[in-house]
């Protein structure tokens, strides 16, 4: 015996379609449809959200970027004015060791 034998009268060709058996798949049809759009709508908030963390990782990186930036300027400023008072004090030092 078929496992779908409503089905199998349907092709042997007895067309007449018993109403509870119609109204039994559009049920399954309406949660299928339910289904699909809920699937589609989580599918959409995914995207949504890759997005949303994609730009915010492009803006953490940028951010990043421009603090390595700053900090190589300041440690470049900071090394120029060591420079500036080790010079300063070895002058010093030579004036006083000269007189």
């Amino acid at each position: 015996m078929s496992d779908t034998p409503r089905t199998d009268d349907l092709a042997r060709g007895n067309h007449v379609v018993p109403t509870e058996f119609a109204e039994g798949l559009e049920r399954e049809l309406n949660e299928a449809r339910d289904y699909s759009r809920a699937t589609w709508q989580s599918l959409r908030d995914s995207q949504d959200e890759v997005l949303k963390l994609t730009f915010e990782n492009r803006e953490a990186k940028r951010e990043r970027d421009e603090a390595r930036f700053l900090l190589k300027q300041a440690q470049s400023a900071s090394l120029d004015a060591i420079h500036l008072e080790v010079g300063g004090w070895i002058k010093i030092m030579k004036e006083k060791h000269d007189n």
